[in-house]
């Protein structure tokens, strides 16, 4: 009996203890940091700003950008995107490819991208290729027209994998490899929206038809991106806000309701010590 009364009385401290451990972590960024950053990356600047040029398809951003030329170059003269081969299964199209560096340039020389930034946990969740940045976008809202542009550029063009985030790929040679069988994307992805929001593991999502808050892959002239991304920034912003006034609103009000819960708590555990300790004694005599 003792030692069933010491081993209960051992377990109701330590699971006091442990409710006092637990605790909830949550980050917040500001208005002005969402409209004016890069995503972190081995590539990127910290903080957009001007380029005296950008090379082909990248020449779009080179007013506030997150890139510099070397990096644009490299992507127009390597079949690979840092170690990444888009022609796993063979050359793709002119017309895919073009596609392809369009999006390679918006990865990587997008101001616009600051409300979408997400963290990932040793790069590629499959751990399986270094080259991954830390950061990434996550659902960015692709603008329709240019995702059914994309697929249509691409459905023809052989794939062998309907996530090319994480594959699965073959990375023994230090280039991705198929391990499943090449196969005309449309194959893989069936729709346009299938194919803008899981070619890259979710990194976007297919804005509804007509919708004008969206993201250009590529254009003209002024960034019209930035109007976009001031709206999301915003609309983001005020929801943090709206957060911390439920959060501080629920600490006055349910404030001294919780402290006197936890002194009552205390109170109790103590309770359940004596009288433990009273019974251990009882029986001990």
């Amino acid at each position: 009996m003792r030692d069933l009364l010491m081993g209960t009385l051992f377990m109701l401290i330590a699971s006091g203890s442990s409710f006092s451990e637990s605790r909830n972590i949550s980050i917040s960024r500001s208005y002005e940091e969402n409209i004016n950053i890069c995503i972190k990356g081995k590539n990127r600047k910290e903080v957009p700003g001007p380029e005296k040029t950008l090379h082909g398809l990248c020449e779009s951003w080179k007013s506030r950008t997150c890139c510099d030329a070397s990096t644009t170059k490299y992507l127009h003269e390597v079949e690979t995107w840092f170690q990444f081969d888009w022609g796993h299964c063979g050359q793709l199209s002119r017309t895919c490819m073009d596609f392809m560096l369009k999006d390679a340039c918006f990865y990587e020389c997008s101001p616009n991208l600051g409300p979408w930034r997400v963290y990932t946990i040793d790069g590629n969740p499959s751990k399986s290729n270094k080259n991954y940045p830390d950061e990434r976008f996550m659902g960015v809202p692709i603008c329709e027209r240019d995702c059914r542009a994309w697929w249509h550029s691409c459905r023809h063009d052989l794939t062998c994998s309907g996530n090319w985030y994480v594959g699965p790929w073959n990375w023994t040679s230090k280039i991705n490899q198929c391990i499943k069988e090449c196969r005309p994307m449309e194959e893989y992805f069936k729709t346009p929206k299938a194919f803008c929001e899981n070619i890259w593991g979710g990194a976007y999502k297919m804005a509804p038809k007509g919708d004008d808050r969206c993201m250009r892959l590529h254009f003209t002239g002024e960034n019209p991106n930035d109007e976009v991304c001031r709206y999301y920034a915003k609309a983001l912003e005020s929801k943090d806000e709206d957060a911390r006034h439920v959060s501080h609103s629920t600490a006055r009000v349910y404030g001294h309701t919780n402290a006197a819960l936890c002194t009552h708590c205390s109170l109790l555990w103590s309770c359940f010590a004596v009288f433990f300790m009273f019974m251990i004694g009882t029986e001990s005599t």
